[in-house]
């Protein structure tokens, strides 16, 4: 199946892969482009939100990358420690193994082995 607009294919559907960009996806979902932004989440449901992009492994979460817009960071979560691993502030801080960098590099000492 196959989606075009003004005579260009701009999404197919082959043999259960989703192609957007591409005539010949080659994973499941294959988006090409040639602009800078390939993805784009966008939470719109107004201030104290979150965005995230989640990994599974045989429909099991183990990892999200949070984009907090009200606390000003983003943030590597591993959902099989329970933890966020890694963290960019708004401020340019980062935090491995804390979610609150207090120095450029800041190292969570009780995640430190």
């Amino acid at each position: 199946m196959r989606f075009r607009a003004g005579g260009t294919e701009t999404m197919n559907l082959r043999g259960g892969k989703v192609g957007i960009g591409t005539a010949s996806p080659t994973s499941p979902l294959h988006i090409s482009s040639a602009t800078n932004r390939t993805l784009l989440l966008d939470y719109t449901a107004g201030s104290g939100g979150y965005t995230w992009a989640s990994f599974k492994q045989s429909g099991t979460e183990k990892f999200r990358v949070f984009g907090d817009y009200t606390a000003g960071y983003l943030s590597f979560y591993n959902e099989t420690q329970s933890a966020h691993q890694l963290t960019l502030a708004s401020d340019g801080k980062v935090g491995i193994g804390t979610m609150n960098p207090t120095e450029m590099l800041h190292l969570s000492s009780e995640h430190i082995s």
